[in-house]
């Protein structure tokens, strides 16, 4: 244990990272593996690490990171066939990129989500089947 507070909490941060990435990890592979049960249950842990991640102040990061999950969740209930997460979890995502890029905080790297969670949500507004969903990567 340490007392300086920034070492610590570079420490925790890389615990949190690598803990997240091993779950990010088993996620994956239990969807590739068709055990999308199991990939949406790890992934909901995933998100809960973002969630309790958030600050008062709402930092970009954190919103980017927990929308990124949402969207995570989301493809991932596509392939499970489970419509009203899929719509649930798009809906939530896009409320918070539309946060930060009204802020100017959205990146690069996370505006590619937004115009194609939109596309779908239109389907989700219209009760449109699963099927006519798009996945993208």
């Amino acid at each position: 244990m340490t007392d300086d507070p920034a070492t610590a909490a570079s420490a925790n941060r890389r615990h949190v990272r690598d803990s997240t990435l091993k779950t990010v990890i088993s996620s994956g592979f239990a969807a590739g593996c068709g055990r999308f049960d199991a990939a949406i249950a790890l992934q909901r842990r995933v998100l809960a690490r973002e969630l309790a991640r958030l600050t008062p102040e709402r930092a970009a990061a954190n919103l980017n990171a927990i929308a990124f999950e949402y969207t995570v969740l989301g493809r991932m209930a596509l392939h499970a066939g489970q419509r009203p997460l899929v719509c649930d979890s798009w809906s939530k995502a896009v409320d918070l990129y539309e946060i930060t890029q009204k802020r100017g905080e959205l990146t690069d790297y996370y505006a590619y989500y937004p115009p194609r969670l939109q596309t779908n949500l239109q389907l989700c507004r219209s009760a449109a089947s699963i099927d006519r969903f798009q996945d993208f990567e």
